[in-house]
């Protein structure tokens, strides 16, 4: 069962059928997810970002945070850069000294 609430998916293993078995196969590409084990129920719950929906075939939901318009002052490439980093969360950026990082 698949529950996609806010920006996060949820996702109950509770039978291990074909079903089952397909959902846990496409979990496999998920590159962040944090998974939990029942023992009362012997079902597995696991949760990754809604950024990841496209793996299960469901459409992303975008919910709107209010950030602060970006400065007008960035380049093109730095306004993509800073747009990614706040969609992801979690971002490095590796460019050349001088670039405005």
């Amino acid at each position: 069962m698949i529950i996609q609430k806010n920006n996060e998916i949820t996702i109950d293993f509770k039978k291990f059928d074909t079903d089952s078995y397909q959902l846990f196969l496409k979990s496999k590409k998920l590159p962040e997810y944090n998974l939990k084990y029942n023992w009362q129920s012997d079902s597995y719950q696991l949760r990754c970002p809604a950024r990841f929906a496209h793996i299960f075939g469901l459409r992303e939901t975008h919910v709107d945070k209010g950030f602060l318009s970006l400065a007008d002052h960035l380049f093109d490439y730095q306004r993509f850069i800073c747009k990614q980093a706040l969609k992801i969360k979690r971002f490095a950026v590796w460019a050349d000294t001088g670039l405005g990082k």
